[in-house]
């Protein structure tokens, strides 16, 4: 199976979402760590431009793991919506001070030192 897939059926709330985008929402972790380690693109987007890396800072808790997990499979941090928002904007406006530090890093140096 293609883990970059999207997801279809009678679902209109899963219209372009991927099993990466999918696990992300749900907030499991196990499946999460697994599509990506098995190729799960990160940057692919839904059809309002939304990424996994912008869905997970929508997410109910922050979780820089999973923040910094994406990144360093090659998420885009300054990618936009359709409407030009990314992923730092949806981190700060819910409050995820650990993932707005990360983001940031990797804005100002895609591939920071530890």
């Amino acid at each position: 199976a293609d883990v970059n897939e999207e997801i279809t059926g009678s679902l209109a709330l899963l219209n372009s979402v991927t099993p990466l985008m999918a696990v992300v929402l749900n907030g499991d972790k196990k499946s999460f760590y697994y599509l990506l380690d098995h190729g799960a693109d990160p940057n692919k987007k839904h059809w309002r431009g939304m990424t996994p890396l912008m869905m997970l800072q929508q997410a109910l808790l922050d979780e820089p793991e999973m923040t910094k997990a994406l990144l360093e499979h090659g998420a885009d941090p300054a990618a936009k919506t359709v409407d030009g928002s990314d992923a730092l904007y949806f981190a700060m406006k819910k409050g995820n001070t650990e993932s707005v530090k990360i983001l940031q890093q990797y804005l100002q140096n895609p591939k920071p030192t530890k």
